[in-house]
């Protein structure tokens, strides 16, 4: 049980960081994209940074939803831990 909570409360954590990262890229996305419309024009290299960052962030976001999986999967087995506990103390 402390391994889980010492875990849990690590991700918590890494979750912020990645919700900021991933606005980040947004919005950077958002500039690389409109910048060169604004300048009348797209060039290769900034279509080709739309790209990346597009990338980046579906990448973050597959990260995310396995993390949140790891967590689900280690909050049951606490739990189903924590029922076991208390059935022997019964």
């Amino acid at each position: 049980m402390k391994r889980y909570v010492t875990w849990k409360e690590g991700v918590e954590p890494a979750a912020a960081q990645a919700k900021v990262t991933i606005g980040a890229a947004a919005v950077a996305a958002v500039a690389v994209f409109v910048a060169p419309q604004l300048a009348g024009g797209s060039t290769p290299a900034a279509e080709k940074m739309i790209v990346r960052i597009a990338e980046v962030i579906a990448k973050a976001d597959q990260v995310m939803l396995e993390a949140e999986a790891v967590q689900t999967e280690a909050d049951i087995a606490a739990e189903a831990e924590l029922e076991a506990e208390m059935a022997l103390h019964l």
